[in-house]
């Protein structure tokens, strides 16, 4: 992350909180001053001028007020922001009257704390952008009024050729950097027509366009804009340069001055540049690979449970992670963090950071605790890997013979229940502790670990700020309760299979940006056991051509036990089979370890859903006539696929959601 090129005065007495804000603000300003009262605040800006005071109220020797009220007298344009409690609102008023330009009330948030110093500091970089450009305009002024002896003199000690023609295109000027570059002495050019001597055959039209644009607008001093072409030495070999072209009165006579840069060299580089950036980009598509193969399946399912997630980080690389630990038949750890910060930086910690996990996860799963496990994971962070980064986590503990979820909150989002009878989605207690690695000798207490009592009846939610933290279109932030509120809105119609998926797409349609940050989802629901009337039955494949045969099978079965329809049953069998070779080989081909999910279910037709996280697709239009194959054999070994399908499906609908497919055929059946 770049450092903001200003500099902060901090002024703080407690020294927990000075510490603490005081490490966050030089992993995000360039220069920053800390005092411990008033009068140590004011030495240290009378002696450092900086760009923004940061004070509270109630400091030793000189209170903030007073502070602020000496810094105006010397400054009165200098950034000030106020450190308050929601009590203190004489001292607000009387920072107002100051002149005070924000407020900030205790605890002081990080975030906040960042958009107040982010915003003030483009004010303060804009003037002195200003500031300089003002003192670079004046030096162009002071330029163009030099004498034509110091013009000569200064044009002879140039890096850059720098030629001068008049009204008929004949060389007038002539500079040493020219006869270096162009191997042509002063001799031989001067009085000569200089596209003769410079330009190639067919690029003397474009020379002599880029000065006759200038020659017609001389009158105004005017300065054309900067072009790359190609000239040519005495000996004809050709090279690129890059030409600006102004005019100049001398003594009653217009002329145009041409200042041609030899840019071989930068070209070279530039293509050199070029081939590492996209190198680099290899690599970090590698790396984003490597990534993603450390995260969960988008759907992990056990024999009562079934675990859905979605994530995308906001550049190619991000901090969020996730993962799914089975530790017994029936124990599952679940849990989803943040590191701070974000890119190459932040995905290289989550790699290290999953990892111990894991390792602390293994060594402890016959005993487990979730505190011990934190403490654990804080002590090695904090001592190896952290510096100014920290981790919020919310770890599970999903016990399915005690139908219950432990879990640990350290400064993480808390997680968010959704019962399906009733269509509401409610916030669990923000119980829980400090983020990993804020303090390396931080203990998490056992009794800051919480449970509940889960059922077939309800959607656990386990998500990272980059949700809740998106504005739509008109600026408005969702918020921890506008995701509880959209939930409880949104839902009720969604398949549970690809919740996250569903759940971010919808985000996306009522225009919220969920692009600024890490978007990270999870849900874990209890799998309603199979009622002995009911058509409904899931199978679960890894993307392997073997085992599509097999779940094809399984499927017709299933639907023959159901049905005892031994023909209906082929046809199920035959589009499971078509279907799961067509995206095995076509939609994910080397993905081996990617999961694909079916289900058989009926609603008047028998309904076959299959998810897969193979590349998107479309289907392709279905014939009016219901001839696709030759003479209509169905069976026929040539053209098999999709047409198959269609000629025993009533529909087939496909839709994408994030990166699952979601394909839906719907089977008549006559008795």
């Amino acid at each position: 992350m770049d450092l903001l090129d200003i500099s902060i005065l901090y002024v703080e007495d407690e020294k927990i909180s000075r510490d603490s804000i005081t490490k966050f603000l030089i992993s995000r300003v360039k220069n920053v001053y800390v005092a411990a009262d008033g009068e140590e605040g004011l030495d240290k800006f009378i002696k450092h001028r900086p760009d923004m005071v940061l004070t509270d109220v109630f400091i030793p020797k000189m209170n903030g007020l007073e502070l602020i009220d000496k810094i105006k007298q010397i400054d009165n344009h200098v950034i000030t922001i106020f450190i308050s409690g929601y009590s203190e609102a004489e001292n607000i008023l009387n920072a107002i009257e100051k002149g005070v330009n924000a407020f900030l009330i205790k605890p002081i948030r990080r975030k906040k704390l960042l958009q107040e110093v982010e915003k003030f500091a483009k004010t303060i970089l804009l003037e002195k952008k200003i500031k300089q450009e003002e003192i670079q305009r004046k030096k162009a002024e002071q330029a163009l009024l030099v004498s034509e002896h110091k013009f000569r003199a200064i044009t002879e000690s140039a890096y850059d050729a720098i030629v001068m023609i008049n009204k008929k295109d004949e060389i007038t000027y002539w500079n040493s950097a020219a006869v270096d570059i162009f191997d042509y002495s002063k001799k031989d050019v001067l009085g000569k027509n200089l596209y003769e001597i410079i330009a190639p055959a067919k690029y003397k039209q474009d020379f002599f366009d880029a000065f006759e644009k200038i020659r017609k607008t001389k009158e105004d001093h005017s300065k054309g804009k900067t072009l790359e072409l190609i000239a040519k030495k005495k000996d004809g070999s050709e090279f690129p340069l890059e030409l600006s072209v102004s005019s100049v009165n001398i003594e009653n006579e217009w002329h145009t001055i041409g200042i041609l840069r030899d840019i071989s060299f930068r070209k070279n580089a530039e293509q050199k540049i070029k081939r590492q950036h996209e190198e680099l980009e290899q690599e970090i598509e590698v790396a984003s690979s490597v990534q993603s193969y450390m995260l969960p399946n988008w759907m992990v399912k056990g024999d009562e449970v079934i675990f859905t997630s979605t994530y995308a980080p906001s550049r190619k690389l991000g901090g969020d992670l996730l993962d799914i630990i089975q530790i017994s038949d029936s124990r599952y750890v679940a849990y989803v963090a943040d590191i701070s910060g974000h890119g190459v930086q932040a995905a290289i910690l989550m790699t290290a950071v999953k990892s111990t996990i894991s390792m602390i996860i293994e060594a402890a799963k016959e005993k487990l605790e979730l505190s011990l496990i934190l403490n654990r994971l804080n002590d090695i962070l904090s001592k190896r890997l952290f510096d100014i980064n920290f981790l919020t986590i919310i770890l599970c503990l999903v016990d399915l013979k005690k139908n219950t979820i432990t879990y640990y909150n350290a400064g993480h989002p808390p997680i968010i229940l959704y019962d399906i009878q009733n269509g509401k989605a409610k916030i669990l207690s923000e119980k829980g502790s400090i983020p990993i690695g804020w303090h390396e000798d931080y203990a998490f207490p056992p009794e800051e670990e919480d449970v509940f009592s889960i059922n077939e009846n309800m959607v656990i939610f386990l998500y990272t700020d980059g949700i809740f933290e998106c504005y739509n279109k008109s600026g408005e932030q969702l918020g921890i309760n506008g995701f509880a509120e959209f939930i409880s809105d949104n839902i009720h119609n969604f398949n549970s299979i690809i919740l996250p998926q569903k759940i971010k797409k919808k985000l996306i349609e009522l225009d919220y940006d969920i692009s600024s940050d890490d978007f990270t989802l999870m849900t874990i629901r209890k799998i309603p056991q199979e009622k002995k009337d009911e058509i409904k039955r899931s199978f679960v494949l890894k993307a392997l051509l073997e085992k599509a045969g097999e779940v094809a099978i399984n499927c017709e079965q299933f639907i023959y036990d159901k049905f005892h329809d031994r023909k209906f049953a082929s046809h199920i069998e035959l589009i499971v089979d078509e279907f799961l070779n067509n995206i095995i080989r076509h939609g994910l081909m080397s993905k081996s370890d990617s999961m694909i999910m079916i289900q058989l279910a009926e609603d008047n037709e028998l309904e076959l859903t299959i998810w897969d996280k193979g590349k998107d697709w479309t289907l392709p239009p279905v014939r009016e006539d219901g001839k696709y194959f030759p003479d209509e054999k169905l069976l026929d070994e040539s053209g098999r696929g999709i047409f198959v399908i269609y000629t025993i499906a009533s529909k087939v609908t496909k839709q994408r959601f994030g990166d699952i497919n979601e394909t839906i055929i719907r089977i008549p059946y006559r008795k």
